[in-house]
């Protein structure tokens, strides 16, 4: 646990700061799209009848390699783990999400849309499940740093 002083000079409240990681993970997983999603695929963002399990652990495994070489040194072989995604997994049931925010830099109103729902994903490799788990603290896709991409694993089998 650590304390911090927030820029106006109050405290933010003691927590913890570790993720526990589970021993096992499961090769299903029923997750919860929290937050709207926004995959960007061929200079655009894919719709909700769009979004397969492949492109959805392709992304997972991109933002997590990311944060992997920045924050922990880890040098992960993005072709072997590439080579791993497969299964067609159960279609979602997602739906479009419309959300847009004014930029003040911009001066203007963008979109934050994205697609929201369920989800059950199957077969999934042991490397994929853990990147699973510690991709709800990421969140996928574009606008992270807004909210966006945020799910939760509601049930593991």
């Amino acid at each position: 646990s650590f304390l911090t002083i927030s820029e106006r000079g109050s405290p933010i409240a003691l927590h913890d700061n570790h993720i526990r990681l589970p021993e096992r993970y499961p090769t299903q997983a029923h997750i919860q799209l929290l937050t709207p999603l926004r995959i960007r695929q061929k200079g655009r963002i894919l719709r909700e009848t769009e979004l397969t399990q492949a492109v959805f652990l392709r992304q997972l495994l991109r933002r997590y390699l990311t944060l992997a070489h920045l924050h922990w040194g880890n040098h992960a072989n993005a072709a072997e783990l590439s080579a791993q995604i497969g299964g067609q997994g159960v279609p979602p049931r997602l739906s479009w999400h419309e959300h847009r925010r004014f930029s003040n830099r911009q001066k203007q109103i963008t979109p934050l849309s994205g697609a929201i729902g369920t989800w059950q994903l199957t077969d999934l490799p042991p490397a994929f499940s853990q990147m699973l788990y510690i991709g709800q603290w990421l969140h996928l896709g574009k606008e992270t740093v807004f909210g966006n991409g945020q799910y939760r694993i509601i049930q593991a089998a």
